[in-house]
């Protein structure tokens, strides 16, 4: 198999909690610059990660952490993440977008809700999957793979 064919991937395991959301941020970060991503890229795929697997902690399982992985993928079609849980469902598309804030009126600047939009503004397509308990969250961007990357 050559470089320009082969599939570069990478899996993480923990539990939803924000030290295993920082963890799989950071393990992207370093994974992906290895691997050759642009350096101006790297930040917005580490703030995907930190806000897809913290949402998982904050929201998807209400009594104690559970399982979480990270799933992270550069082939010939794209880059992708994946954060895979088996907490509450949980489907971006289902959340309004948060509506304008008057830039002149705080009152009108969102609190929250604004993490899916930064997650979206990563990358080419944000999809959803619900498999009987199992959610995958999947970020994916048309960008060419090096074809000398570090393994």
């Amino acid at each position: 198999m050559t470089g320009a064919t082969q599939t570069l991937t990478k899996r993480l395991d923990g539990s939803a909690t924000l030290e295993d959301a920082r963890r799989f941020a950071t393990e992207t970060s370093r994974v992906l610059g290895e691997w050759g991503l642009p350096e101006d890229r790297l930040a917005s795929w580490e703030m995907a990660v930190a806000e897809m697997a913290t949402n998982v902690a904050r929201h998807g399982y209400p009594d104690e952490p559970g399982p979480m992985a990270l799933l992270l993928s550069w082939g010939a079609e794209g880059l992708q993440i994946a954060v895979i849980d088996h907490g509450i469902a949980y489907d971006p598309a289902d959340v309004p977008p948060p509506p304008d804030p008057d830039p002149e009126d705080p009152s009108t600047w969102p609190e929250g809700g604004m993490g899916i939009m930064l997650v979206r503004a990563a990358g080419d397509e944000l999809t959803y999957e619900r498999d009987g308990d199992r959610n995958r969250l999947t970020l994916f961007t048309r960008i060419p793979r090096p074809q000398n990357p570090v393994l």
